[in-house]
């Protein structure tokens, strides 16, 4: 809420947000989308890929706001950073298990 030009918040909230919640008023929700490489942020996430994966299956999606909102689903700002998840994906399925040091040896 703003009083001669200045500008009032509490707990995060403008004013204004807490005054239309008292009145039952719904404002819109922002949803906004984190690089898994970067961090970088973006509620209007162009030019992002999606990516889905499990132990045995890797897909890129171009973005779309239903499918990055799907359980599961990785964000990555551009091709570069979707690359990067793609090989360390690769790199792991690719190569050998680690030896269990642990594990007592047999014979």
């Amino acid at each position: 809420m703003s009083f001669g030009g200045m500008h009032f918040s509490y707990a995060g909230f403008w004013l204004e947000e807490i005054f239309a919640m008292q009145r039952g008023v719904c404002m819109a929700a922002v949803t906004t989308y984190r690089c898994e490489i970067c961090g970088t942020e973006s509620a209007n996430p162009i030019h992002w890929f999606i990516i889905k994966c499990n132990a045995d299956e890797l897909r890129v999606l171009k973005w779309k706001a239903d499918a990055a909102s799907e359980h599961g689903a990785r964000h990555y700002c551009g091709e570069a950073h979707a690359s990067v998840y793609m090989s360390r994906w690769l790199e792991s399925a690719c190569s050998p298990g680690l030896p269990d040091f642990n594990r007592p040896s047999v014979g």
